[in-house]
């Protein structure tokens, strides 16, 4: 049991390669899932805030919209803001009072 022959020297240096090229090839293959993994998250993070963004937006110009209407809302027992739709929208007036149309004729 003497010396390890060159052939069986040869396997065992071929095979620490494969087994070395094996384990560089798994170790760069999960490095690469993660840094797919990482810039897909990113990119979803990055489109949800935009969509936050907008959302956010949005409510902003409701919630002025719904104090615009509040304050119309508030109007309808005010006298003279209802005198003024009743001439302005249905053409009424007051007792007394007279209406003239101008009509253009050309």
């Amino acid at each position: 049991m003497g010396a390890i022959s060159l052939s069986v020297l040869r396997r065992r240096e071929r095979l620490r390669r494969l087994v070395l090229l094996a384990t560089l090839i798994a170790i760069g293959s999960v490095v690469l899932g993660i840094g797919y993994l990482f810039i897909a998250r990113a990119l979803e993070i990055s489109r949800l805030e935009a969509q936050l963004r907008q959302l956010d937006l949005r409510e902003q110009q409701l919630l002025q919209e719904r104090a615009e209407l509040e304050k119309l809302l508030a109007k309808r027992f005010d006298n003279e803001y209802m005198e003024y739709l009743a001439r302005k929208q249905l053409g009424l007036i007051r007792p007394g009072e007279e209406k003239y149309i101008i009509v253009w004729e050309e």
